[in-house]
């Protein structure tokens, strides 16, 4: 949950500097949003994992990630194939779910 409230955060006219690209792309705002958490995500998931294992860990953290980074990133396809809210709805019931 931090990292998509940084990710929301870092996103808008006031906090990114390439905003204005963003904005001229033909994907809305919380698309590309999705998106982006869901890069951020699965980047993370890759730095945990290869932290569990170099400092022999109980993989603990890494069982966090995982799942977050499957419903960012089935929260971004559901958005990109139908509408952006149902991509997030989708991703916040997949995560009440689990």
């Amino acid at each position: 949950m931090v990292a998509a409230a940084l990710v929301a955060f870092a996103y808008g006219p006031a906090a990114d500097v390439a905003y204005e690209i963003a904005a001229a792309t033909p994907l809305s705002p919380l698309t590309a949003m999705l998106l982006r958490l869901a890069a951020v995500l699965a980047w993370s998931s890759v730095i945990v994992g290869l932290a569990d294992v170099f400092a022999g860990g109980d993989q603990g953290a890494i069982a966090w990630f995982l799942p977050m980074t499957c419903v960012a990133l089935l929260a971004a396809a559901i958005g990109l194939r139908t509408q952006p809210v149902a991509g997030a709805a989708a991703g916040m019931g997949a995560w009440m779910v689990i």
